[in-house]
């Protein structure tokens, strides 16, 4: 029998290897691929101009994954990742059989009426500083998004140096990207099976901006995990792999 295809998508300032634990543990069972936001950014492929409006993000998803397979893959969308997925099958129709959120939010900045998010000055903020300090902006984004855990400096460390491969450009039009991206509108249109993973400590995206795609996405499901934060994609592949599986096999 085929397996079934999985496409993984790493989130804002991380490289596909960094998912590479996720995916030892799911490509025993599963025909798996991996992407980043950061990689999305840089396709390039001018039929896919054609497409309705939408990011280049989420034009450059709809291509990887016409280009690569025949059979919807299941989606699975880490924090900003998720941001571009949302986006792709809403506004332009992407063909996936199941979506699988981690950490995820329809919208990154809070605002009056929705305040499940950072306040946009933060964003600006980290804009301005990633000219200026890039290394000492990624180090504390990265111990923030360990939170709960603390003390491992190395594994800051190591994140960090591999962030530092990234254009500082591709890092900087994905905070763009995260501070004028609302899509809490176009959630209802969502009609592939989702399910919402996310860690209540989580500093980056709070918790309940997992709680709303979970009121807004028509059928979805939610799994919350207690004392996980923003990485526990990372920091606990084995739980993860856990809750796809329990969810892909239903």
């Amino acid at each position: 029998m085929k397996a079934r295809r999985i496409l993984l998508i790493a989130g804002w300032a991380h490289t596909a290897e960094n998912l590479s634990p996720l995916c030892s543990l799911l490509s025993g069972k599963y025909d798996v691929q991996v992407t980043s936001t950061a990689k999305l950014l840089c396709a390039s492929d001018p039929s896919l101009q054609t497409l309705p409006p939408a990011s280049q993000y989420a034009k450059a998803l709809y291509g990887l994954i016409g280009k690569t397979t025949n059979e919807a893959p299941v989606i699975v969308a880490w924090s900003m990742g998720a941001l571009v997925a949302i986006e792709a099958i809403a506004r332009l129709g992407l063909a996936a059989s199941q979506l699988i959120i981690i950490n995820g939010t329809a919208k990154f900045c809070a605002d009056k009426d929705y305040t499940y998010g950072v306040p946009e000055q933060n964003i600006r903020a980290m804009i301005a500083s990633l000219a200026r300090k890039p290394e000492e902006l990624l180090t504390t984004f990265f111990r923030d998004a360990m939170f709960p855990e603390t003390g491992r400096s190395q594994e800051i460390e190591r994140k960090t140096r591999a962030a530092l491969s990234i254009p500082l450009e591709t890092l900087k039009d994905g905070l763009s990207y995260l501070l004028r991206t609302d899509l809490r509108q176009i959630l209802p249109e969502i009609s592939v099976p989702t399910l919402i993973i996310h860690g209540r400590q989580d500093k980056i995206i709070p918790f309940a901006a997992g709680e709303f795609l979970k009121k807004n996405i028509p059928g979805s499901q939610m799994v919350i995990h207690d004392n996980t934060g923003h990485s526990l994609i990372l920091d606990q592949p084995a739980m993860i792999v856990e809750d796809i599986h329990t969810y892909m096999e239903k």
